[in-house]
């Protein structure tokens, strides 16, 4: 998290409420966590306060310093002291994660990374038990492998799930980068596909860079942004024309 700019308030964002707004706010929130020993606060508070939260303030931006008045005035104002033991500033205005926040743990996480252990030690990528898992548990397992695998490893991973044509953005692109890496040919064209029909630069610079990196990248990076560039919105194509040059 980065530290705020002085002067300038940090905008909380649109509040567009739906069904699961309400459980990203109950998680993210200092205000009550399902498994600490105690509750600042306490559940059923807490949700009363953010179902009228997005009532009132549905489809308007709220600046930190609106939404902290009002988060004393309906919530913290009525119990002394909470405010203190909320550690609201260092939430809101310093860097990292306050100490003292409960450390949170994902089982569903924690078996991916034991399937792709289980995967570098030998076990065979078809015998993993991933028939329930998300795409977030796929870039999950995606992200935490080596840097550069060897193309028979990267063979064994597409034949068995099938990354290089998923139909999931975040999926590919947690994948090219290790195929671009192991310079695996089979991703050539679902790349180039890639790179121009998708115009995320969250997406965008990181796989560039890969490509840049790969055997003959800059000249592949080139083409396939001569080609793409058109359709990319004016912010993208400034931070990918420093990256990969304007075309000539």
């Amino acid at each position: 998290v980065p530290p705020p700019v002085p002067g300038r308030p940090k905008v909380c964002g649109s509040t567009n409420f739906h069904s699961r707004s309400l459980n990203s706010w109950r998680r993210s929130m200092p205000l009550s966590y399902d498994h600490c020993p105690h509750s600042l606060v306490g559940r059923s508070r807490l949700d009363t306060f953010i179902k009228e939260y997005f009532t009132r303030h549905s489809f308007q931006a709220m600046d930190t310093e609106s939404f902290v008045a009002y988060l004393r005035h309906e919530l913290l104002d009525a119990e002394p002291g909470l405010e203190e033991k909320l550690n609201l500033q260092a939430w809101l205005n310093k860097p990292g994660i306050p100490a003292g926040a409960p450390p949170v743990h994902s089982t569903r996480f924690e078996a991916v990374e034991a399937a792709r252990q289980a995967w570098l030690a030998g076990t065979p990528a078809a015998d993993l038990s991933t028939a329930a898992w998300s795409s977030h548990e796929w870039v999950h397992f995606l992200q935490g492998l080596p840097a550069l695998l060897s193309s028979v490893q990267l063979a064994e991973l597409d034949a068995a799930f099938g990354f290089t044509h998923s139909g999931n953005n975040e999926i590919l692109a947690a994948w090219f980068p290790h195929a671009l890496a192991g310079n695996s040919p089979s991703v050539t064209e679902a790349l180039e596909k890639f790179l121009t029909h998708v115009g995320r630069r969250k997406f965008l610079v990181p796989l560039y860079k890969a490509l840049l990196a790969a055997p003959n990248g800059r000249h592949r990076a080139q083409a396939v942004y001569a080609q793409a560039r058109p359709n990319y919105h004016s912010v993208a194509r400034g931070t990918l024309d420093e990256l990969v040059g304007p075309p000539r």
